[in-house]
């Protein structure tokens, strides 16, 4: 993710897979690197408290970064559980904890809004999930909003040029078929409206806005891989 105020890409957690031949499993990292511009190598950051993947993560207006939900390592066991932590890099460097969410949750899609706040929308802990809340970083609060039409996780979220939020593909369940349509939200009413989907059925894309106020829809999944490239016109 891009780090506007510092000029950087930052890297925040994931998962480190062990070598094939490893019976140890795969397990979620707390590491944080940064790779400032014009520099050679990544540096090293102050970690997470948990260490999580599948987690959301975003640049506050203040120049902070917000991480949220994810999947940890269970307490016992080589199993994952979702999370309901939510944590802050302060402008020093150092994490603190946020206010948790309401329930655990991986997969979602965080969103900066115009006036500051962040959409967190969708994901799954045992199901996907249609919920949806605003999470208002001065207050440290989360106020649930009324949910999506459609449950979905692997979707792709992004914020129109007039301030309402795209929300593209995801699925209802692992193992069927992404979403076909697409849904807008609206900060002023906050409702949310059913529109026209993709084409091409995805999750696990990527939702890219480009200077003109279109969005640029690429890859992920369907039925199979998708290799078609789409773009979205607010004007339609």
């Amino acid at each position: 993710m891009l780090s506007d105020d510092d000029h950087c890409v930052v890297i925040v957690g994931g998962l480190f897979d062990q070598p094939s031949d490893d019976e140890l499993p795969s397990k979620p990292v707390s590491t944080v690197s940064a790779w400032h511009t014009g520099a050679v190598e990544w540096e090293a950051q102050q970690p997470l408290a948990t260490g999580r993947y599948c987690h959301a993560t975003l640049s506050l207006q203040s120049g902070e970064l917000l991480v949220v939900g994810g999947l940890a390592a269970a307490a016992e066991g080589p199993g994952l559980v979702g999370l309901t932590s939510v944590e802050r890099r302060r402008r020093d460097g150092n994490w603190v904890g946020c206010a948790p969410l309401p329930h655990r949750l991986a997969e979602a899609t965080a969103t900066l809004l115009v006036d500051g706040k962040v959409l967190v929308c969708g994901g799954y802990d045992e199901d996907s999930t249609a919920f949806a809340m605003v999470y208002d970083p001065d207050e440290d609060r989360w106020q649930q909003i009324d949910s999506m039409a459609f449950a979905r996780a692997g979707h792709r979220a992004a914020r129109l040029a007039d301030g309402r939020v795209l929300i593209v593909g995801g699925s209802q369940d692992w193992d069927g078929a992404p979403v076909d349509a697409a849904e807008l939200w609206d900060p002023e009413t906050q409702a949310w409206t059913t529109i026209e989907g993709p084409r091409c059925l995805r999750l696990g894309h990527s939702l890219t806005p480009l200077l003109d106020g279109r969005l640029l829809v690429t890859g992920g999944s369907g039925v199979a891989a998708v290799d078609a490239v789409e773009i979205w016109s607010p004007a339609h």
